[in-house]
C-alpha cells in the first residue's frame, strides 16, 4: 500500500522522525529527512537504507521561510505529488509566566508551530495532487495547560488550531489531517524535561517510541478509518475520536 510513495518527516535526525522514517523503509517508501544537523540526518539516512528503502537528506533551518521555499521547489522539480508530510520537530523549555525569557518563547514558537505552517504552506499542492495525509506529532500539552509550560502549551494549543483550520480547508481535495497528542514519550526531550524539573529519568515510565510509531504508522495505513485526532497514554491509545 505505502511501496513507492514517498514521505517528508520533520525532526527526522532523531527521536520519533527518526524512527518512523526506518519503519516507513521498511514500507518501500521514499523518504525525505528534514532537519538542521546534517551529520545526523546522514545517520538516519544509513539507517533508511539499511531498512531497505532510499532516502535524501535535507539539512536546513525550517524556521527561515526563504530556505523552507527553497527546499519546496526543489522538491517540486522532481515530484508534483506528495503522500505523507509528518511534522514532528519540536523544542521545549520549561518556566514559570513571571521568569520565562521572550527569547525561549520566540524559539519554541518558531520550531513548534511557524515552521509546521510554513512547510505545509509550501507543499499544499503536491499534497493535493495525491489526495496527501498531514500528520502532526502534537503533545498532551496540545490539549491542556499546566504550571510552568506555558510556552510550550501555548504553542501547542496554536498547533491543534492550525491542523483543525487545514482539515476543513482540504476536506473537499481529500487531503487527511491527523494529530497525535502523545503524553510524556521516552527520549532525549523528556529526558531534559525531566532535568528542568529537577527530578530523575527513567525511560520505561514513559511511551516508547516505537509504540507512538507503529500508532503513527496505522494511522497513515488506514487513513478512512484514523481519527482525526488520537490521544496516546502511557499505555497507548486512549481515545479516538471520529
Amino acid at each position: 500500500m505505502l511501496n513507492g510513495k514517498i514521505a517528508v518527516i520533520t525532526g527526522a535526525s532523531s527521536g520519533i522522525g527518526k524512527a518512523l522514517a526506518q519503519k516507513l523503509a521498511k514500507e518501500g517508501m521514499l523518504i525525505y529527512l528534514l532537519g538542521r544537523d546534517k551529520k545526523k540526518l546522514n545517520d538516519a539516512a544509513k539507517q533508511v537504507k539499511k531498512a531497505g528503502s532510499q532516502a535524501k537528506v535535507f539539512a536546513f533551518d525550517l524556521t527561515n521561510a526563504n530556505e523552507v521555499r527553497k527546499f519546496a521547489h526543489k522538491y517540486m522539480q522532481s515530484f508534483k505529488v506528495l503522500d505523507i508530510l509528518v511534522h514532528s520537530a519540536g523544542a521545549v523549555k520549561l518556566d514559570y509566566i513571571e521568569n520565562a525569557k521572550v527569547k525561549d518563547f520566540d524559539k519554541q514558537y518558531k520550531i513548534n508551530l511557524r515552521a509546521p505552517f510554513l512547510l505545509t504552506q509550501a507543499l499544499i499542492n503536491p499534497l493535493k495532487n495525491t489526495h496527501g495525509h498531514v500528520i502532526f506529532i502534537n503533545s498532551g500539552a496540545g490539549l491542556r495547560a499546566n504550571a510552568n509550560w506555558s510556552q510550550y502549551a501555548a504553542t501547542k494549543h496554536g498547533l491543534k488550531a492550525l491542523a483543525d483550520s487545514l482539515r476543513l480547508e482540504l476536506k473537499d481535495d481529500k487531503v487527511k489531517v491527523t494529530t497525535i497528542y502523545p503524553g510524556r514519550t521516552a527520549g532525549k526531550m523528556q529526558e531534559n524535561v525531566r532535568q528542568m524539573e529537577n527530578a530523575n529519568y527513567k525511560a520505561s515510565d514513559y511511551i516508547q517510541v516505537d509504540d507512538l510509531v507503529d500508532i503513527t504508522i496505522d494511522a497513515i495505513r488506514n487513513p478512512q478509518k484514523s481519527a482525526d485526532n488520537i490521544k496516546v497514554g502511557k499505555d497507548g491509545v486512549e481515545d479516538y475520536r471520529f
